[in-house]
């Protein structure tokens, strides 16, 4: 399932929000709530989450998450996921998409900058992980125990492959590693990167019965992505 959010004011969005992952069946729970910040929860993360959207006339989105809610927006153990966000810009389309295994909020301004902040999960038990990738802010990148960690693709370089009928392109699986460099899991549930210049994308495409997010970097702990994102059959998917 996709959404567009509403973007006439913080609170339109911050509802639309709320509104669309009721609709995808994920219980989200609101914690504490001003114009300028949200506080949550859902279904598919034991975390508590805090997405801020400063200044007001600009929709700028960044975006946190903790162990638990200390009141206010304060979270304990707080980590930042989406933060320096260019605010000189206004971050005027905002999306949410949703598969069986994995979601997203997609965000931009114009057509040059975008982040994607995301949840999935990895291994068969599907723990959780939760990443942004973004042109235009920092980012990381956390995995079931809020260590942070790097998302990788087994590829190198920017891609525009096609099948042979010059309608699709190739994905790759996302691998997670450890700051040291070590395998945390071989490809993460409900995502993967599409074997595509990230620059090309416009912010959210279908493609059949699959739905392209957003590219950029992700900084820590030392390496970077390019590719987009592909969430298979959300275009279609329902709770």
């Amino acid at each position: 399932m996709y959404f567009a959010l509403d973007v006439t004011s913080r609170q339109a969005l911050y509802d639309s929000l709320i509104d669309a992952m009721g609709q995808c069946g994920m219980n989200p729970q609101v914690l504490a709530r001003t114009d300028d910040y949200i506080v949550f929860t859902f279904n598919r993360s034991p975390k508590v989450f805090r997405l801020a959207v400063w200044p007001w006339d600009r929709l700028v989105p960044s975006f946190f998450f903790g162990d638990s809610h200390t009141g206010g927006g304060n979270l304990e153990n707080i980590r930042y996921v989406l933060w320096d966000v260019p605010t000189d810009v206004t971050w005027e389309s905002w999306y949410f998409i949703a598969n069986e295994d994995a979601c997203a909020i997609v965000v931009k301004a114009g057509a040059f900058r975008y982040a994607t902040i995301a949840w999935a999960s990895y291994g068969t038990d599907s723990k959780p992980l939760v990443f942004a990738i973004s042109n235009s802010g920092k980012t990381s990148a956390y995995d079931a125990n809020g260590q942070a960690i790097a998302l990788a693709a087994p590829y190198r370089g920017l891609y525009l492959i096609k099948t042979t009928d010059g309608g699709y392109y190739y994905s790759a699986p996302v691998i997670g590693t450890a700051s040291t460099g070590e395998l945390l899991f071989a490809s993460a549930n409900g995502i993967k990167w599409l074997c595509r210049d990230g620059s090309a994308i416009s912010g959210l495409e279908i493609y059949g019965n699959d739905i392209v997010g957003t590219a950029g970097n992700i900084y820590y702990p030392y390496s970077y992505t390019l590719p987009p994102l592909l969430f298979p059959n959300a275009a279609t998917w329902e709770p």
